[in-house]
């Protein structure tokens, strides 16, 4: 019989999300490519690893969702979750709604915030 410890599933664990937060750094290089050009190596690396931080203290845990985290963060900001800017954000993501349901919402809600952000610049 295999016994694995606990030890060695942190470390699978701690390989798998630094896995994870490098292809989300390549990820963030192809999607937003302007704004990734803008940024170190390092900076972007520490962009992903504050952004799995933040999406998992709300409970963000699928890789999927975790990405659509980064991607709104990018849109609205590393700090939206507390910004007086977007009111909304900390109760939606604060909210008893499953995951998914969460994120899918998160994301309609910054659609529409840059939409209205369009409009009010008049493009």
């Amino acid at each position: 019989m295999l016994v694995i410890r606990d030890e060695q599933l942190q470390m699978l664990s701690e390989a798998r999300r630094t896995a994870f937060a490098l292809r989300m750094v390549e990820h963030l290089r192809r999607v937003f490519s302007e704004w990734a050009e803008r940024q170190t190596s390092e900076t972007l690396l520490a962009f992903v690893q504050h952004g799995m931080a933040r999406a998992s203290s709300y409970g963000f845990e699928v890789e999927l969702d975790v990405a659509r985290y980064l991607h709104v963060m990018h849109d609205l900001g590393e700090s939206f979750d507390r910004s007086p800017d977007y009111p909304w954000a900390p109760v939606l993501l604060t909210s008893s709604l499953p995951p998914g349901r969460k994120m899918d919402r998160l994301r309609d809600a910054a659609e529409y915030q840059m939409e209205a952000g369009r409009i009010a610049r008049g493009r």
